[in-house]
């Protein structure tokens, strides 16, 4: 048993279009690491994915190429809504960054679709990876997950439209070629995992419009093992450090002068934010900061929000050290100014035409 993969069901109606046999095998690797990690930012290793997903590969380049292409499939992901009349196009994982001399990517998941990896109770699809990626061909993976959805009821029925683009099958293949290309070489190939596994072509007059895909269902006692064996053994992933003044990842850096770490963006030098930290105490202090400061100006938008109403019934009752009182009208507001404000506050006193008692 290797590490297994669970997800919401709803994650079968994607469309993996175009992804070659390698690259389903590394999606679902990401989707193992990701599994219950919320839509938080994580980095994981070049050797966890390589040690978790056991594909080979001759180096790191051609490893990056991999990664790379995963990377533009996963931009145009198609999610197929169930009754066929709408198509949804969305980026499952909106951050995914690599980089190649680090060896390691930062990810983190579509917080829209974090249902799809997150508290799974019910309703999901649960395999083991090393048998996905033991699978050669691509339409195998994809009829694999297809069918473990379905495990305990033995059957999976499908309109063949819908198969169509789940699988990613050329719109100019004809039913001869489906047989000759996708139904009989991963028949073949699954009918070691899923046993008696037959298929029947269901017509609608002389054209076939259904699949219907039976094998032997899978006991609740074999779905209850997978679930909880050999989870724990997934490497752990880290959380990304995040940048408190432009909230990307901040990465491990050495001053080539001094041998000193810090923290910094990728290219820091020539990026937007060129923003350094010697430590990760002063990362959080930054961020308390900054916290603060943004409190500070929303404080000062009411305050300038008071001039904008230009209405007689605001009076500004007292000013005492940093508390202003405000009549509204219908309620009495108080406002707390920091130093840094006490200044731009006495400007719009200045500008208004106010008692101040």
């Amino acid at each position: 048993m290797g590490s297994i993969v669970k997800y919401h069901n709803n994650m079968n109606l994607l469309s993996l279009r175009k992804f070659t046999s390698r690259e389903i095998s590394l999606f679902y690797t990401l989707c193992t690491f990701m599994k219950d990690k919320g839509a938080e930012k994580y980095e994981i290793s070049f050797e966890n994915l390589k040690s978790i997903c056991s594909l080979k590969f001759k180096d790191k380049d051609e490893f990056y190429e991999t990664l790379k292409e995963l990377h533009l499939k996963i931009q145009g992901l198609v999610f197929l809504y169930e009754d066929d009349k709408v198509l949804e196009s969305f980026v499952l994982f909106p951050t995914f960054i690599i980089f190649k001399e680090e060896e390691y990517i930062t990810i983190s998941l579509n917080k829209d679709y974090e249902y799809f990896l997150n508290k799974l109770t019910n309703k999901f699809t649960l395999f083991d990876l090393q048998v996905l990626n033991s699978l050669k061909s691509s339409y195998s993976k994809n009829l694999f997950r297809f069918l473990k959805q379905y495990g305990s009821a033995g059957e999976y029925r499908v309109k063949i439209e819908q198969f169509r683009l789940l699988m990613d099958i050329p719109e100019y293949y004809k039913m001869g070629n489906i047989d000759q290309k996708v139904l009989n070489p991963a028949i073949e190939e699954l009918s070691h995992i899923f046993k008696n596994l037959k298929l029947t072509k269901i017509k609608k007059g002389v054209k076939v419009s259904e699949f219907l895909f039976e094998f032997k269902p899978i006991s609740k006692d074999e779905l209850v093992i997978a679930d909880f064996a050999k989870i724990e053994e997934l490497p752990e992933v880290k959380v990304a450090i995040l940048c408190p003044y432009c909230n990307q990842s901040l990465h491990t850096k050495t001053n080539k002068k001094t041998g000193e770490k810090f923290y910094g963006h990728q290219g820091y030098q020539m990026g937007q934010c060129k923003k350094t930290f010697s430590s990760l105490e002063e990362i959080e202090l930054h961020r308390k900061k900054n916290v603060e400061d943004l409190k500070e100006i929303d404080l000062l938008k009411e305050i300038e929000s008071i001039k904008a109403l230009n209405d007689p019934m605001v009076k500004i009752l007292t000013y005492d050290a940093h508390k202003v009182t405000v009549d509204e009208g219908n309620n009495v507001g108080v406002y707390t100014l920091s130093e840094k404000l006490i200044t731009k506050f006495r400007k719009i006193l200045d500008e208004q035409d106010q008692v101040i008692k």
